[in-house]
């Protein structure tokens, strides 16, 4: 038996709307994308061979599912346009279908079975000329005739049920696997993670990678957190879900809701709101920021005697040196240095508005990182900025370039 997994605008108009530039099938589902949740299923119905067509050609998708070696199966991506049919889908890749069984998934539905093997135990003829489009669901195609799985369906087609669904899989995963490790099927849990002192963690709940809990975070049940998530301190959530790359600011309360990046998405009401992160963030205080001015003009004097002997002796040899770590960064950086003390330029960055900056708080441990957590990490420092933290970040900085002999490939530290 082959699959055929068919991505359009079937019932997911909403997905524009809520999170732009996002595909359907890369929209988490209790912190696993819909596309692996679907190819989990076809994978346990020993499926040869699928087909998946994304008529939104998302780039992502074929580099984050791969070509099905990791289910022991071949995935193969096949374009389309979002006004195909059936008939249009057979006509189209005559000869690549088989001529017996073809699991086909109309859209972004998954069965709600307790066990696999009883999706196709009741099936159906389809009414529904196969000329015209076909409703959201899941069929199987077998010996030239069109039928109908009846089963119980998940359905994702607003952000209603897109949350609930969310709720549903993570209460009773059933035939449905949670990302993450743990001996407690309430509690799925990603590789570094960080909880800091006094958090409570009350299931279930879902943490994916790279994410950390500040102090006094309150998880209250029902919980899902995405990669690269931080939570900072004394924040309550219950009944939310994170997704990946987002940063929440001290002393919130998030319930009911939906939260992706700066955009917050009560489920109730489905109102969109955009949250600036200078209020998540909180207000900073004139004589604070005149403080750091003064701490970081400073620093960066301090930097431009203590780096001048090294830049010195990289700029003739720039070819060479810049694949050393910490003479390609003096390189960079050095030229930035009197900016700081003009006052054009931050010595380390502060938030995501800051677009002129010589240092970020994500080089004290990556040479090289996703941008998107690198970004969040530029928000957590300017709610936790001291001198203190300047002066680490740049100690750090530049120690760990000093005890690292080669730059990282092209990409690497990108997930």
């Amino acid at each position: 038996m082959k699959a055929c997994l068919y991505i359009g605008y079937l019932d997911n108009e909403w997905v524009w709307d809520m999170f732009p530039g996002k595909s359907p099938a890369e929209l988490p589902l209790a912190g696993k994308a819909w596309a692996r949740h679907a190819v989990d299923i076809c994978s346990l119905l020993k499926v040869s061979e699928i087909f998946v067509m994304d008529c939104f050609f998302y780039p992502e998708l074929p580099g984050r599912l791969g070509d099905g070696s990791f289910w022991s199966t071949k995935i193969e991506y096949l374009p389309c346009t979002d006004s195909i049919n059936l008939n249009q889908l057979l006509e189209q890749y005559e000869g690549k279908f088989p001529t017996d069984d073809l699991l086909i998934f109309w859209g972004q539905v998954l069965p709600d079975l307790p066990d696999v093997e009883m999706l196709l135990k009741e099936l159906r003829p389809v009414e529904t000329a196969p000329d015209r489009s076909l409703p959201t669901g899941i069929y199987l195609l077998r010996d030239g005739k069109l039928l109908q799985c009846v089963c119980p369906l998940l359905r994702m087609d607003t952000v209603q049920h897109y949350f609930d669904l969310n709720m549903r899989i993570l209460e009773h995963p059933g035939i449905y696997t949670l990302p993450g490790y743990s001996s407690d099927r309430r509690f799925s849990i990603g590789r570094n993670v960080i909880t800091m002192f006094g958090c409570q963690l009350n299931p279930p709940l879902v943490i994916q990678d790279n994410s950390g809990l500040g102090r006094g975070t309150v998880l209250d049940g029902d919980v899902i957190i995405g990669s690269n998530v931080l939570i900072d301190d004394r924040t309550y959530l219950k009944r939310a879900v994170i997704l990946d790359n987002t940063y929440i600011g001290r002393n919130m309360h998030i319930e009911d809701k939906i939260v992706s990046g700066h955009t917050v998405i009560d489920v109730a009401s489905g109102v969109l709101v955009e949250i600036d992160d200078d209020f998540m963030a909180g207000r900073a205080k004139r004589g604070a920021i005149d403080r750091f001015m003064v701490a970081e003009s400073i620093l960066a004097l301090l930097l431009l005697v203590l780096l001048l002997p090294s830049w010195l002796l990289a700029l003739p040899f720039r070819k060479f040196f810049s694949r050393l770590p910490f003479y390609n960064y003096v390189l960079k950086a050095y030229p930035k240095l009197p900016g700081v003390l003009s006052g054009r330029t931050r010595l380390v960055r502060n938030g995501i508005r800051d677009k002129s900056y010589v240092f970020r708080y994500s080089d004290q441990w990556r040479l090289a990182g996703d941008e998107h957590y690198r970004e969040m990490m530029d928000v957590f420092f300017s709610t936790h900025r001291s001198v203190r933290a300047i002066i680490a970040v740049v100690s750090n900085t530049l120690f760990k370039r000093m005890t690292t002999l080669t730059e990282p490939r092209s990409g690497a530290g990108k997930k």
